[in-house]
């Protein structure tokens, strides 16, 4: 299995460091990682499961901040805006909204963010 770090260069999203082998563990990623950049992972391994492992490894904070992954080449199935300032994209295998930096892109290359199971309203 293979993840990719990636970093910010120019204001583009580059690979900057490929790693095999077991990584969801608290110690890999407190010493691995920086909190600025971003792992890159196939939208197909986004899962209910996965994210909750990802809780396995909190608690997260100022020290120890939640991991931010990237997803590209996805499919947007469908786009709104909620309350006209958030928007949120429906893709085959998960749904992603931001709550900051709201610039509306309809059709984005790329997302970024953390990986959370909604739970608002069951």
């Amino acid at each position: 299995r293979k993840i990719y770090i990636c970093k910010k260069e120019n204001n583009k999203t580059i690979i900057w460091k490929e790693i095999t082998g077991p990584v969801l563990s608290a110690d890999y990623l407190h010493q691995n990682i920086d909190p600025f950049e971003e792992i890159l992972i196939d939208e197909n391994k986004i899962s209910v499961d996965n994210v909750e492992k990802l809780y396995y490894l909190s608690p997260y904070g100022q020290g120890f901040k939640m991991p931010e992954f990237a997803v590209e080449n996805f499919n947007v199935k469908s786009f709104s805006v909620l309350k006209g300032l958030y928007p949120k994209y429906i893709l085959d295998n998960f749904e992603a909204i931001s709550f900051s930096n709201n610039k509306i892109i309809d059709k984005p290359k790329m997302l970024i963010g953390n990986l959370s199971i909604n739970t608002f309203r069951n």
